[in-house]
């Protein structure tokens, strides 16, 4: 591209040359009409001296003809070397005027070879700046489709994990809810039953007591006519004794009295002791009952310190399963940051490529201009060359040969630097043009990135929400978890108040029945057996 560029840039001093060139050629053309014309002037003397002449001789006629023209070339020669010499005065001060401008054109040239050098330079630079960016952004494009793969494997073992122990929480919680419904049920129906048995032990208990209030009113009714009867008796004996005096029958009557007596009395005793181990028995049974009736409490505490003990434990893997999906999404969020300074980063190397592309458009530009000038200036060159072609076709044939040497080899030269410079100019476009593509492309591919990137974390955000979700359920189900152990509890207490209830009144029947037991069962007892006397009696 530099050679070229010196090419086009050379073609300057050559059309200063042709310009130079063209003067001469005119000026030699004037001179040759002039030497034309003074010909012609000759011929015409020469013509009227033939006719003058007449008849003189031939030798006097060359003499004068002689004479004339020595006296014309002498004429000549001193106008021609006068001629001559102002162009050659006006030659070498033109030549003066064309070396200056020669040496300003080298200088323009110089100036214009650096300036395209450092252009050069700089075009390398850009290339090698941006083939180091086009590095960087493969490099960054792996490095994202590595993050990318990286985040789908989170994203899919995040999902597996997340499904894997939704499922689980899932499991866990259907079989602590059945575990507890069955508990409940079981523990419901245990003192349901245990509540029957204690309602018909206590009805029964109750008949027990009415039987024994109505055989002890019976038996008072019984002691009282026995009393009526034995004091008739002790009468009607004491006015017996008092009356017929049979002391000997009184006295075996009477031993038959003490032993009827002493067979009730062992018969009561009998009776005592067997109604002493009823009440050892009944509260043998009470014993159990409350025994049974701890044991019970025990197992329902027991039972509750294990619901409550698996809730923790579950709150604590709940608590363990959100603390990783916290982790993660701060990790994702810092991440999300991450990319978007990367992509803020990449959005500014994308505005600076383009402000670089935009100046070297503009030096694109600028070299189409310069192309433009040169191709001006070489079409002037072209016109000049044509016209120093028609005013060289005057000359002699070895300014002829030169001036057809040097058109052909300028010529050549033009259409050489011409075929260059457009080759040049067409190659630099068409490279420009292929860049902007390129680098159109890549920002359209880059931009295309940017919006998977931003679907992609669009849909993260999406799934967070609902693991967040998800975790907020599973936050609301241990809070109607907590409820139902709350109501389970409640009903445990209602069921152990029903149960203290019903203690507390089977604790008063039994004290009822063993107050009657040893107080007035005695008596009932002590008149059944005077009953009994005066009925052996």
């Amino acid at each position: 591209m530099e050679l070229a560029l010196r090419d086009l840039h050379g073609v300057r001093p050559d059309i200063g040359e042709s310009h130079e060139f063209a003067k001469v050629s005119a000026e030699l053309d004037a001179a040759h009409t002039a030497w034309n014309r003074i010909c012609q002037q000759l011929e015409a003397q020469l013509r009227r001296l033939r006719a003058a002449a007449g008849g003189q001789s031939l030798a006097q006629v060359r003499e004068l003809a002689r004479g004339l023209g020595a006296l014309a070339w002498e004429q000549l020669e001193v106008s021609t070397a006068g001629d001559t010499v102002h162009s050659l005065e006006e030659s070498q001060r033109r030549c003066e005027n064309l070396s200056r401008e020669m040496v300003r054109q080298a200088q323009k040239h110089e100036e214009l070879v650096a300036a395209v050098a450092a252009l050069q330079d700089t075009n390398r630079r850009l290339v090698e700046q941006i083939r180091f960016q086009g590095d960087e952004l493969q490099a960054m494009a792996q490095q994202q489709a590595a993050d990318e793969r990286r985040k789908a494997h989170a994203q899919a073992r995040q999902s597996q994990d997340f499904g894997a122990g939704q499922a689980e929480a899932a499991r866990q919680l259907g079989a602590a809810k059945d575990m507890a419904l069955r508990r409940s049920q079981r523990t419901r129906q245990q003192l349901g039953e245990r509540l029957r048995q204690l309602r018909g032990s206590a009805q029964l208990q109750l008949q027990a007591a009415s039987i024994l209030h109505t055989e002890q009113s019976r038996l008072r009714q019984d002691a009282t006519e026995l009393q009526t009867e034995v004091k008739g008796m002790l009468q009607m004996f004491a006015n017996r004794l008092l009356s017929h005096g049979h002391f000997h029958k009184g006295a075996g009557s009477k031993a038959n009295v003490v032993q009827a007596i002493d067979s009730l009395a062992k018969l009561l005793q009998s009776e005592k002791e067997q109604r002493v181990l009823e009440n050892l028995t009944s509260s043998h049974q009470h014993g159990c009952l409350s025994s049974k009736l701890g044991l019970l409490q025990a197992g329902q505490a027991r039972d509750a310190s294990q619901y409550l003990a698996q809730l923790q434990a579950w709150e604590r893997s709940s608590e363990t399963s959100v603390a990783p999906l916290a982790r993660q999404y701060e990790d994702l969020s810092a991440r999300h940051s991450q990319i978007q300074e990367d992509q803020a980063a990449m959005r500014a190397k994308h505005d600076q490529l383009a402000a670089q592309l935009k100046g070297t458009e503009a030096a694109a530009a600028r070299l189409r201009a310069e192309a433009a000038e040169l191709r001006g200036g070489a079409q002037r060159s072209a016109a000049a060359l044509a016209g120093a072609k028609l005013s060289g076709q005057h000359l002699q044939q070895q300014i002829a040969q030169l001036h057809e040497a040097l058109q052909a080899s300028s010529k050549a030269q033009l259409a050489a630097q011409q075929q260059d410079a457009e080759r040049h100019a067409a190659h630099l476009a068409a490279l420009r043009l292929a860049e902007l593509e390129a680098a159109k492309r890549r920002a359209e591919d880059w931009e295309l990135k940017l919006r998977q990137d931003e679907k992609a974390l669009q849909s993260l955000e999406e799934q967070l929400r609902e693991a967040v979700g998800g975790c907020e359920a599973m936050a609301g189900e241990i809070f109607s978890l907590r409820k139902q152990q709350e109501e389970l509890q409640e009903q445990r207490r209602g069921s152990e108040d029903a149960l203290c209830v019903v203690r507390a009144h089977a604790d008063r029947l039994i004290c009822m029945l063993s107050s009657r037991n040893h107080g007035p069962t005695h008596g009932l007892w002590e008149e059944r057996g005077m009953s009994r006397r005066s009925l052996v009696a």
